[in-house]
């Protein structure tokens, strides 16, 4: 259900994200959604804390990378990786290792 409601405000926006576009997003009927979660509003927080709390752990381990520089590219990485929406990770993801790889060569550029 929270992958139906990420989905969802991604593509609609929070405020055009509708209970019942959840309940269609996840298979389910709104009174079901609404058995668990009592509004949208309470949908979103949980869904950011639970990422929150990935981002911490995922954020702990990128930092334990041997070199400073791929300690900084990993915790990029984790803060921009979103599960729930692979297309956007996946150009922050390409944009971060394009950034990095441009910042490595003007501070340590190859012999010519």
């Amino acid at each position: 259900m929270l992958s139906a409601s990420a989905a969802c405000f991604a593509e609609k926006g929070f405020p055009k994200c509708s209970m019942q576009d959840i309940a269609d997003g996840a298979g389910m009927s709104k009174g079901a959604v609404y058995s668990h979660f009592e509004s949208k509003e309470v949908v979103f927080r949980i869904m950011i804390t639970l990422e929150h709390e990935l981002g911490a752990q995922k954020s702990l381990e990128a930092s334990k990378s041997p070199s400073y520089l791929d300690s900084i590219i990993n915790l990029l990485v984790c803060c921009i990786s979103v599960p729930a929406f692979p297309r956007i990770s996946d150009a922050f993801q390409a944009l971060i290792l394009s950034a990095a790889a441009s910042l490595a060569s003007r501070l340590w550029p190859l012999p010519h």
